[in-house]
């Protein structure tokens, strides 16, 4: 179920996108690109769950037979097996990278940025809007969820003033849609690093920066795919 929910959600708004004539082939072939990936990280996390179980039944197989028996010695036996199972971990149930902290790497429809990206972890989620990320759930100071904000599709996180009508003009002429949310609040866009956020309609980041791309400063620099205005982003995240 971990994997197949988001499985849905990646792969149905690009078939919807297809439907509606602004989604590229590009676009529905980034599914496999995407998830992939994804599937090999979850693979290797429930292999390691496995281990882990195999090893709990050892324990239990190495235990006292009488070690459900109301005596001290069995009390102190199961107190004992206890700490011998708490010491290989939770990460079945408590395994939050596997399931919240992997990132869309690579894809074809994701442009990427200069640096590196947090490490992956498969127990920890290192809170990111590196582009491919899903986009860090954050309550606003009004008490409203960040989500509560996004769109149907395709949604401009506007965290300073910064003039948005090149790529909504961009947008509508692909027609692709959009929408742009201001929001003002300094704790979010402290987490959120960029001023300008662009999230999919499966709430992963599509691109982010301080400023929209001109002039052919931003782009995907290791595959040196330059993203020279708005029209080129929008061309890409839409993989036309």
């Amino acid at each position: 179920m971990n994997t197949g929910i988001p499985e849905a959600a990646n792969l149905s708004w690009k078939i919807a996108a297809a439907i509606h004539g602004w989604g590229g082939d590009v676009l529905l072939d980034s599914y496999h690109d995407e998830r992939q990936p994804i599937a090999h990280i979850s693979k290797a996390t429930s292999e390691r769950h496995l281990g882990i179980r195999a090893a709990i039944y050892r324990l239990f197989e190495d235990a006292d037979p009488d070690i459900e028996a109301d005596t001290p010695a069995a009390s102190s036996a199961r107190v004992r097996l206890g700490r011998q199972i708490a010491l290989l971990g939770n990460i079945e149930n408590e395994g939050w990278g596997t399931e919240q902290g992997y990132r869309y790497d690579n894809s074809p429809v994701i442009p990427d940025e200069p640096g590196y990206p947090p490490a992956f972890d498969m127990l920890n989620v290192t809170p990111s809007t590196w582009p491919g990320s899903i986009l860090p759930h954050m309550f606003l100071s009004d008490g409203t969820a960040v989500y509560d904000h996004l769109g149907k599709w395709f949604t401009l996180l506007v965290l300073e003033d910064i003039d948005t009508s090149e790529i909504e003009s961009a947008a509508k002429a692909a027609g692709v849609p959009l929408d742009i949310v201001h929001l003002r609040d300094g704790h979010v866009r402290s987490v959120y690093q960029k001023p300008l956020v662009l999230v999919r309609p499966d709430q992963h980041v599509a691109w982010r920066g301080d400023a929209l791309p001109s002039g052919g400063k931003l782009g995907r620099w290791r595959m040196g795919d330059v993203l020279g205005s708005s029209a080129d982003l929008i061309e890409k995240i839409r993989g036309a």
